[in-house]
């Protein structure tokens, strides 16, 4: 949820996910870096970052801007939050808007979510199923919502869980999205896109049989592993053709 203002520019032709972020954010330019960061790096967790909550950090972008020339970029995947709040950065940058003011102006308001308050692009955003499920309805249209069309197909078919063999080595089995990853579970398509969260929140868009489940909440009770399944399953065992 919390890159999709970041696709709208994406769409409008400004930059596209593999353009290098020096093009938007001078510190980090270029020269004496093995391999160019992408925009698609920062998304995807293979831009040798680590950490969360570091989008409230007003020199983050500068900090490691200095450190860009002595990162592995493209060596490894491994999640973290900094790399999207560099990305978002940049967004800022080409915006001229904070981040806050981006989500609710760009996709909040126009889906009328009326719950949802985010803060940065990790680890702070809180909101209640229904709105969730406004957000995942979009991502079952393919990026439409009512008469509001947020970005397109093509947009959208970037979004999706890929094999990152263009990011990391070639023979590689890391597939990952920008923001979401496959999930197939409890009678759940091989279709499935969602993503987890650390308070132990559900979203999951069945792509094949447009279905979108949402679930909210603080933080998972000690029985979540027991019944975290069994409530996938219930929903997907009650559809009727």
């Amino acid at each position: 949820m919390i890159r999709l203002p970041a696709d709208d520019v994406y769409r409008s032709g400004i930059i596209s996910l593999d353009d290098p972020v020096g093009k938007i954010l001078p510190e980090f330019d270029d020269k004496g870096a093995e391999t160019p960061v992408t925009f698609h790096h920062l998304f995807t967790h293979t831009a040798d970052m680590d950490g969360h909550f570091t989008d409230t950090w007003n020199d983050l972008e500068h900090a490691y801007g200095e450190a860009y020339p002595y990162l592995g970029i493209g060596k490894q995947h491994r999640y973290n939050g900094t790399s999207i709040g560099i990305g978002l950065k940049a967004l800022e940058q080409l915006t001229g808007l904070t981040l806050p003011h981006l989500y609710q102006k760009c996709l909040f308001a126009p889906l009328g979510c009326e719950s949802i308050e985010s803060i940065d692009g990790s680890a702070m955003t809180w909101s209640n199923a229904f709105d969730l499920a406004r957000v995942g309805q979009m991502l079952a249209n393919h990026g439409a919502y009512g008469d509001l069309h947020f970005f397109g197909q093509d947009t959208f078919q970037q979004m999706l869980p890929q094999k990152l063999d263009k990011l990391l080595e070639p023979d590689t089995d890391v597939t990952w999205g920008i923001g979401f990853t496959r999930f197939e579970e409890n009678g759940l398509s091989s279709q499935t896109i969602g993503r987890g969260s650390a308070s132990s929140c559900t979203l999951r868009v069945d792509l094949e049989k447009d279905l979108v489940i949402t679930m909210t909440r603080l933080t998972a009770g000690k029985d979540f592993q027991e019944y975290h399944p069994k409530f996938i399953a219930a929903v997907t065992n009650s559809l009727v053709d």
